[in-house]
């Protein structure tokens, strides 16, 4: 929408303060992993969600790590090429720059109408598809090493437009996850895809809004009365 500064949640609050709804925001991402936790319940992995940017979390028994600012997951920043392309956020060498939708468009000199579900395919067109998966793999594989080195655990699940093509890019990020990973001596590190929902982040905002209730379902009975 091309907003900039725009206090959406402060106005949302003025708005909506005489019924004293409580208004908050997140990142889709972060939301998008909610659907995912909710089909693994106690389960640890890494989630790596691919659309206009590349978005991540780490869960750890169910529940996500935030880290100290929040950035816990943030793999799109991993660096994967010192030195390498140039990121949207200045930096240079994430694997961003690499694998995000908006990066792929940009390097093959696609439309910006290009829908994420169709990127790979679109892709494909300009180059064999196999060159396309192989840039994706490699890259993404790295990333996902450098993780697991330093969290030690042994599933990664992939969202976003990387879903679809989860089975066809395993083999390239598993062998380049077998390179780089300790993980990966102490048996096989599983890859796999998440939720097939339409829009996960939609489910998640629903999830998050309800997780106060979950929390503490008498006091919500108490204001109910």
């Amino acid at each position: 929408m091309d907003w900039a500064d725009v206090p959406v949640v402060a106005r949302l609050r003025d708005l909506l303060a005489p019924a004293a709804w409580p208004v908050g925001a997140q990142n889709d991402n972060r939301l998008s992993v909610l659907t995912e936790i909710d089909r693994r319940p106690g389960e640890s992995f890494l989630y790596v969600r691919g659309s206009t940017g590349v978005g991540g979390a780490v869960v750890l028994d169910g529940a996500i790590l935030e880290g100290a600012h929040g950035w816990a997951g943030e793999f799109g920043h991993t660096v994967v090429a010192p030195d390498g392309r140039q990121c949207r956020c200045g930096r240079r060498g994430c694997l961003e720059a690499y694998i995000s939708y908006l990066s792929l468009v940009r390097q093959a000199g696609l439309s910006d109408e290009v829908r994420i579900e169709d990127l790979v395919e679109e892709l494909a067109r300009s180059s064999s598809r196999v060159e396309v998966i192989g840039v994706i793999g490699r890259s993404l594989g790295l990333a996902i090493a450098n993780a697991l080195n330093v969290l030690d655990l042994s599933t990664v699940v992939l969202s976003g437009y990387l879903a679809p093509i989860a089975e066809e890019i395993t083999p390239v990020v598993q062998e380049t996850v077998d390179r780089h990973a300790l993980a990966a001596e102490a048996g096989p590190v599983a890859i796999e895809r998440a939720d097939g929902l339409a829009d996960p982040a939609l489910h998640g905002a629903a999830r998050a809004a309800l997780q106060p209730v979950f929390d503490a379902p008498g006091s919500w009975i108490e204001k109910e009365r």
